[in-house]
């Protein structure tokens, strides 16, 4: 009877090294499987991580390029603003508004007058360095009253 009984404890032991080894080698694949999956996940997110870093260095890029662009066009827009006070400056300082007072006066003004004026604003500006200021006295001067 006691050769039967260790015959049951040997099988029992040998029965439970098989399920462990078995439950060890379960674990295992599944382990491995996991391990290629969250590998093949890294390897995604690498590459989006590259793709993002490429897109932000791109931005930045743009966003200097667009920098210089809005200086370039802001020191255009001062330099164009500044001529414009410059052409009107050159305009008070004919003091249109003293021949020019009303509608009523300037229809009764003559042309004389007008080209005077230009005439005026020519020997006091030889160098002509405003002709859009020109223009608007030839446009006067042309257009009669209305």
């Amino acid at each position: 009877m006691l050769n039967q009984f260790n015959l049951y404890i040997i099988l029992a032991l040998i029965l439970a090294l098989v399920a462990t080894s078995g439950g060890f080698l379960l674990y295992r694949r599944i382990t491995l499987a996991e391990i290629a999956v969250l590998e093949q996940r890294n390897a995604t997110l690498t590459l989006a991580v590259d793709q993002q870093t490429k897109t932000i260095e791109q931005m930045v890029k743009d966003a200097e390029a667009l920098a210089n662009a809005n200086k370039f066009l802001s020191d255009r827009m001062t330099a164009t603003e500044a001529a414009f006070v410059d052409e009107w400056s050159a305009i008070e300082a004919l003091d249109l508004g003293r021949v020019l007072v009303s509608r009523e006066n300037w229809k009764s003004a003559s042309m004389t007058n007008l080209r005077g004026l230009s005439t005026h604003y020519e020997t006091q500006q030889p160098d002509k360095r405003n002709p859009p200021l020109r223009r608007v006295l030839s446009l006067v001067v042309m257009s009669g009253v209305d």
